[in-house]
């Protein structure tokens, strides 16, 4: 959409600033430069109907108040995104529309705006314009960068933004602190202590975790209308939710993460759940009403067994309260822990599933209480790429409860998308009602389990598509013959992957073979890598048959996971 004019908005903050990014910039950064196509996370958008006798000089001045109040507002980024620099001075440029304040012309001034992806290095990190009708100021879009701000910080920003504009108040002045303060708080001793505690917790909890909660027979209907977005909105929810809470002396945020785990892994067919939570991170006063990126991963790993829904809310709440005690860890560290963890098990963990309770906590009274379905509606929308598989985002549970599912239906089909949010809901209710054995789960919630056939088996602790696997070896064997066996397959912990390669006239090593599948993993779905690796000076001629591989002379042996001498 085109502008019929420019607005320029100019500031005065002091001199200018620059330092290290924070840790939660620095994870948005190169998160963004991983996944640029990721617009459904890139932008957050906010529209705001201005007063009847709104001026271009008041929009001005009220979104110039907001850049003097919020260094993020003004910031750019080194290449690398390890250093920030806060402009003093400056100005932004608003378009300005002479076009009726309805949605398709609001729909089009939001698309303009998020047409392109910010350019950290060079454009302030967020964009806006005015619609006036007849030259009238009539609504002001701005749109931030994930890096500005993450979903607490937006609703901060909204609530200066209107005070702004309707003279309430400046923005800004509750002490809380800049991000370039923080990015140089945690360059500190204190900081990198607890830095290093956070590495050692994911260190742990990397050794345990599945490589996917969603390693599961792909849909392969192609990638039109791939992604979609179905919100649950449930009286019966949001009455469950405080009820089971009080109970198990935990908080409805648990109750619904241990709703979460309970259906996805039961689901999936696992004992045990991987979630990652977001952490908000605004436990100080000074971070309370912090504006910029802080949130960060921390990851929930749950033991379903045999007990209880109020025994796994219990674990929910003990294990999310130290998981976002370590969520706030340098990320580049963090990741090269992950890497090295995923090649010594051959995963590479998937960050597939993501819980985010943004949620306000407040009573509700409960009455005759709702059943599952009576005055619930979930409705499905086509969205956009996101870099997960599943994202459950908790929007609200006073009065009615909002719970907005997000999916890639390769792994989520919309029907089972729809029959997800149906059983938590089930589950909620019924466990409100008393405390429900786990054993109970596929009667309670409806949710069965993904069937899948007998390539599919339990070994290191996932579920794993064996011949998926051998996909993944022929494809880094580059045409040398291979198989992949399972061995131990009857075990408790499940079998173990012992990969058979055509090795005769090369130097190639057992090494070489573990970094090239790890690196071509991301590409075969329900694989993992090979346990152990077995060279041979030729191969059967009937590569199936493990017996006829164990005929073959072994050139040379091993786990792949550290170079051989001299290699």
């Amino acid at each position: 959409m085109h502008p019929s004019d420019t607005l320029t908005v100019s500031f005065d903050a002091g001199p200018d600033k620059e330092g290290p990014t924070s840790w939660a910039q620095l994870k948005t950064f190169h998160r963004r430069a991983r996944y640029p196509h990721d617009r459904y996370s890139s932008f957050l958008t906010h529209t705001a109907e201005l007063p009847v006798a709104t001026s271009r000089s008041g929009v001005a001045e009220a979104v110039a108040a907001l850049l003097v109040a919020h260094e993020s507002l003004r910031t750019v980024y080194a290449d690398d995104g390890r250093r920030q620099h806060v402009s003093g001075r400056g100005g932004l440029t608003l378009t300005v529309h002479d076009a009726p304040d309805d949605e398709e012309a609001l729909e089009r001034v939001v698309g303009s705006l998020t047409h392109n992806p910010f350019d950290f290095a060079r454009e302030f990190p967020l964009r806006a314009a005015v619609l006036a009708p007849g030259g009238r100021p009539a609504r002001l879009v701005v749109v931030y960068s994930h890096i500005a701000v993450d979903g607490e910080g937006l609703r901060i920003v909204i609530e200066d933004l209107h005070n702004a504009l309707t003279g309430r108040g400046e923005p800004g002045g509750s002490g809380a602190a800049q991000p370039l303060e923080l990015g140089l708080e945690q360059q500190s001793p204190a900081w990198q202590e607890r830095n290093a505690a956070a590495l050692r917790h994911w260190d742990k909890a990397m050794e345990r975790v599945p490589q996917s909660m969603l390693a599961v027979p792909v849909a392969t209907d192609g990638d039109a209308d791939r992604y979609v977005c179905g919100v649950l909105e449930s009286r019966a929810v949001a009455e469950a939710l405080p009820v089971i809470a009080a109970r198990t002396r935990a908080s409805t945020s648990a109750v619904m993460l241990a709703a979460t785990a309970a259906v996805l892994a039961h689901r999936a067919g696992l004992s045990r759940c991987a979630l990652t939570a977001i952490a908000a991170n605004r436990n100080t006063p000074r971070t309370a009403r912090y504006v910029g990126t802080i949130s960060q991963d921390a990851l929930v790993l749950l033991t379903l067994g045999d007990g209880t829904f109020d025994a796994l809310v219990r674990r929910a709440w003990t294990g999310s309260l130290a998981a976002y005690q370590h969520s706030q860890v340098h990320p580049v560290e963090l990741w090269d822990r992950m890497e090295k963890a995923g090649s010594r098990r051959g995963i590479r963990f998937a960050r597939d599933c993501v819980f985010n309770d943004r949620s306000v906590p407040g009573g509700i009274e409960v009455s005759d209480q709702a059943a599952p379905g009576e005055g619930s509606t979930i409705r499905v929308e086509q969205a956009t790429f996101m870099p997960v598989r599943f994202f459950l985002r908790v929007v609200r549970t006073d009065g009615t409860a909002e719970i907005a599912l997000w999916s890639d239906t390769r792994y989520l089909p919309e029907p089972e998308l729809r029959a997800f949010l149906t059983g938590m809901e089930r589950l909620l209710v019924a466990a409100a009602k008393e405390d429900i054995p786990l054993g109970r789960l596929q009667e309670i919630s409806g949710v069965v389990p993904v069937p899948r056939g007998p390539q599919w088996q339990r070994i290191a602790g996932s579920l794993v598509d064996v011949d998926a696997v051998r996909g993944l070896v022929e494809a880094v064997a580059r045409g040398r013959r291979s198989a992949v066996f399972v061995t131990d397959a009857s075990a408790p912990g499940g079998g173990e992957l012992v990969a058979y390669v055509d090795g005769s006239g090369t130097s190639l090593t057992s090494y070489a073979l573990h970094q090239a599948c790890m690196a071509a993993l991301p590409d075969f779905d329900g694989a993992i890598a090979p346990a152990r690796y077995v060279l041979c000076d030729g191969a059967p001629g009937d590569t199936s048959d493990e017996a006829a591989w164990l005929s073959v002379p072994v050139t040379s042996t091993g786990d792949g996971r550290a170079p051989d001498p001299g290699e």
